[in-house]
């Protein structure tokens, strides 16, 4: 291989490692203006359009992750990065967050798409709104780390309400997809 073929391939390399993820999917149509918070310190290639914030945000170890939030659903309006995650701000203040169910080891980790894929929020106790969490009509799957959980289209566990005892990778099946709005933990059920 001649010098220049070399150089050429080291350039060529060096681009492509250079070259950042894509956070955001492709888009056509007008962008939102990104949302106030402390999430614009720590995470780059920021992008929002559609009610979704995209970006990629360092997480505890320094690597920067892929990371996307419906920020229209966040009750203050600003948003954070909490351990490489975008999230409403406040969100991970635990039981004081405003319906609490967020400090302890998780008994349930409800996705944003199937097969346990995407945004995720780790529930350790009941959660009467999930308005400001990212997922609220937006959970897609489910895993049941402990005991049993119902799952409700309303808040404060009204409309339909479905039990998971086990993990759940798709609840369209159930007509639960997109539908849920608050999470409890079943009492006596195991834990």
């Amino acid at each position: 291989m001649t010098y220049f073929a070399r150089l050429a391939a080291v350039a060529v390399g060096m681009f492509i490692l250079a070259a950042p993820a894509m956070a955001a999917p492709p888009w056509q149509g007008a962008y939102d203006d990104l949302p106030d918070g402390s999430y614009q310190r720590s995470c780059r290639d920021l992008t929002a359009f559609n009610g979704r914030l995209y970006g990629r945000c360092q997480s505890p170890g320094g690597a920067f992750v892929d990371t996307e939030l419906n920020f229209r659903s966040c009750p203050r309006g600003r948003v954070s990065n909490v351990r490489g995650q975008l999230q409403c701000e406040g969100y991970d203040d635990g039981p004081n967050w405003g319906g609490g169910g967020f400090g302890g080891a998780p008994g349930l980790i409800v996705y944003e798409n199937p097969d346990y894929r995407g945004m995720r929020l780790e529930v350790s106790d009941s959660i009467p709104d999930l308005y400001g969490s990212g997922l609220d009509d937006q959970i897609t799957s489910a895993r049941v780390l402990r005991g049993s959980w119902q799952i409700c289209t309303g808040r404060d566990f009204n409309g339909k309400c479905w039990v998971l005892d086990a993990d759940n990778p798709n609840l369209k099946p159930l007509g639960a997809n997109d539908n849920i709005s608050s999470i409890r933990r079943l009492p006596g059920r195991g834990r």
